[in-house]
């Protein structure tokens, strides 16, 4: 999936910050682990500075392993594109941790593609059972990006065929901006409801501020705005009042159309 932003006029200073709200909680999810909040992060190392990667995980006393290596991609991917190249092209996706058997079984369950392997590493990346079990669930069907499936487990009003409309929700769980960097959670909440997610937001909330407050409140401050998300031709179209963005190859048919409204 490839990322594209159109900022509105007036509001060019919000290009510069989706790199840096997709950094943060990178970092965040990674001080998770050395806060023994979460058993292991997923984690990509790039070529380009793999040396200072691994530094920083030896100093900080965790271990890395890779598992598999992928195609560089911008924004947030559910799917990744294998590849066998070494270049500047390519993450190296891999789990850290700080015990060595954890990050071992992470490893053996991220190869196998069952249900109960899905479960077992949301457990370890500390996700709520409902919504492990839930991702699991649709993961093995064959759903990817799983935003529909929540709206529709959410409280939510119809406005029309494919269309919906979700309002007073918590923002700390809100996942449709993801693909751009605006996120405090780290996996796809079984619904907008979901108390077990906003336990967990809390906390995700919590290190951020105390990695980066000023740009928590700028994270908060968008997640707190009217938006429109849909999906058409395996594109999707977020309308925020700041930006314009789009997704393309998006992992849903071609044949699917789906629109929701965010009313915070």
């Amino acid at each position: 999936m490839t990322t594209n932003i159109l900022p509105k006029f007036g509001q060019i200073e919000i290009f510069n910050k989706f790199p840096l709200m997709s950094k943060l909680m990178r970092d965040v999810e990674y001080e998770l682990v050395k806060r023994n909040i979460r058993e292991v992060d997923i984690y990509h190392i790039s070529p380009r500075d793999f040396d200072e990667q691994i530094k920083k995980i030896v100093n900080d006393g965790l271990i890395w392993i890779p598992i598999y290596r992928i195609k560089f991609f911008s924004g947030f991917s559910f799917k990744h594109q294998f590849t066998e190249k070494m270049d500047d092209n390519t993450l190296v996706y891999g789990v850290i941790g700080k015990d060595l058997e954890s990050v071992k079984n992470f490893e053996y369950y991220s190869r196998q593609g069952t249900k109960k392997a899905e479960e077992e590493m949301g457990k370890m990346l500390n996700y709520p059972e409902c919504c492990s079990t839930f991702f699991a669930d649709s993961w093995v069907e064959g759903h990817k990006d799983l935003l529909p499936l929540t709206v529709m487990n959410s409280e939510h009003e119809r406005l029309g065929p494919n269309h919906y409309k979700v309002s007073n929700y918590n923002i700390l769980i809100t996942e449709h901006l993801k693909y751009f960097g605006p996120r405090i959670i780290s996996h796809m909440p079984c619904s907008f409801d979901c108390e077990e997610s906003i336990k967990r937001a809390k906390i995700w909330e919590s290190v951020a501020r105390d990695l980066d407050p000023k740009l928590t409140d700028y994270i908060l401050k968008i997640l707190n705005y009217p938006s429109e998300w849909s999906v058409l031709n395996q594109y999707i179209y977020v309308d925020h009042v700041n930006f314009k963005g789009y997704v393309s190859k998006a992992e849903y048919p071609l044949d699917f159309s789906f629109k929701v409204e965010f009313l915070p």
